[in-house]
This record gives structure tokens, sequence and C-alpha cells, in this order.
């Protein structure tokens, strides 16, 4: 073949177009890289660390003998995330162990005994810039043996009949938060951790007000939403009154999206 200088001209421009069109590209995904470097930047900026708290922890329908107690726990847990899109999710799945505690103990604690697990039963949006709480629920039943003898004496000296007669009888439980697998902005996460607090409740053997959470001692789920700066409904119980500010399981949730920023 014979090269004229037309076919050298047409095999320059190609190039030519060849090399802007590269250009164009690493320019274009330059700019990509770098939106999204400054995004990452700003979010990580902006971000505050959300706060869990156990806000309320109620016991309902105790039947207490000297073979077995049972009770109904209900642990009301809220949620604050300050933040704006994308620090949203969900909490899909959340443990919660119950102990119970010698509150007449010279360090408040004695003996801890196992009472049982609190678990989510369904998921729990968590929106940007809201307050959320929700319920987790655990049916307790202990039944008597050489293993639960001492826990089955604690409860009786605390919530038995005697003592229900003689005014409000009261009983001291930990309520340590254990897992939780979430989502955070779209992504899976599940996490272990030994987050404690203690409280002394009433035994309300036939159901009744419940007892607020002590801040950093030591899971049916309806959940609420509210605005900040606003206490979420169903959050405190009547003539009781809420833990202030508790941020000891702050590391929960902030732990859970602070990777992601």
């Amino acid at each position: 073949a014979i090269c004229t200088p037309a076919t050298h001209s047409h095999q320059d421009d190609m190039a030519s177009t060849g090399k802007k069109l590269c250009v164009g590209y690493c320019v274009c995904c330059c700019c990509v890289i770098l939106a999204i470097v400054l995004f990452v930047v700003i979010v990580a900026a902006t971000f505050e660390t959300p706060t869990v708290d156990v806000d309320k922890v109620q016991v309902a329908n105790m039947k207490v003998s000297p073979t077995a107690v049972t009770m109904f726990v209900n642990i009301t847990i809220h949620i604050a995330n300050p933040n704006n899109w994308p620090i949203e999710g969900s909490v899909e799945t959340l443990l919660a162990k119950i102990y119970s505690l010698d509150k007449d103990a010279s360090d408040g604690m004695g003996s801890k005994y196992y009472m049982g697990d609190a678990t989510l039963p369904s998921p729990v949006p968590i929106e940007t810039q809201s307050n959320t709480s929700f319920v987790v629920v655990a049916a307790v039943e202990v039944p008597y043996s050489a293993e639960t003898a001492a826990l089955i004496e604690r409860i009786n000296g605390d919530c038995g009949v005697l003592q229900q007669l003689g005014g409000a009888a009261t009983t001291k439980l930990q309520i340590v938060l254990a897992s939780v697998e979430a989502t955070v902005a779209g992504v899976d996460v599940d996490a272990a951790f030994d987050i404690p607090f203690a409280t002394e409740v009433p035994c309300q053997q036939g159901g009744g007000d419940g007892a607020t959470a002590a801040p950093g001692s030591g899971g049916g789920a309806a959940a609420t939403t509210a605005a900040p700066g606003t206490a979420a409904p169903g959050t405190t119980a009547p003539g009781t009154t809420a833990a202030p500010g508790t941020t000891g399981a702050g590391g929960l949730l902030g732990g859970l999206s602070g990777g992601l920023v």
C-alpha cells in the first residue's frame, strides 16, 4: 500500500481524537473521585456520635413462689441520631441480657444471676435527625434447681407476698446490651459489646409503672420517633424521672456509623 499525505493526515486526526477522548475520560474520572473524597470529608466533618440509652425497665405479671419465678421484663431503649443523610439505617436485631443484682450489697451488685434474654422481634428504622424509642421484651421463666436456688431466694426476698404487703417492694436488675445487627448508610454491620445499665424496679406483680435505668451503672417492638430536642413518646414512666443524657452506650451506634466515615 502507498501512504499518501491524505492518509497520513487521516491517521493523525484519529490519533488526536483518541488522545482527546482519553484525556477527557481521565479528567472525568478524577472529577468523580474528587467528588467522592469531598463528600466523605464533609460527612466526616459534620458527623456527631449517636447515643443509645436504656430509658426504662418495667416488670409485669410477676409470679413468685419458693419453686419458680416468672415475669415479663419490658426494656425501653432510646436512640438519638443527630446526623443528616447518609447516616441513617435500621436496627435489625438486638440482644439484651437480664441479670438479678443484690440491692442490699455494699457494692450495689453482690452476686449476679442470669435471668434471660430480651430480643427485638422486628427491625426498627433509625431516621436522620431523630429520637427513636422502642421496647424489647423478655418472658422470664426460672424453675427451681440447684443452679437457680439462690436467684429464686433473692426474688422471693425482694418481691414475695410479705414484701408486697409491707409496701412498695423492689428488686434490682442489670440490663446488658450485648449485640446488634444493623444497617447504617446501606452497609450491614454486626457488632458485639458489653454495655451495662443497672436499675431498681418495682416488683409490680400485676403490671404497672417501671423505673428509670441509672446511666452507666454497671430487647414486640413499638418504635416511636420524635424531632431532636423533644422527648420521644413513651420514654418516661409516670412518677419517675428520665435518666439525664446517658451517653455510656454512645459507642453502640456511634461505632457502627463512625466506621463509615
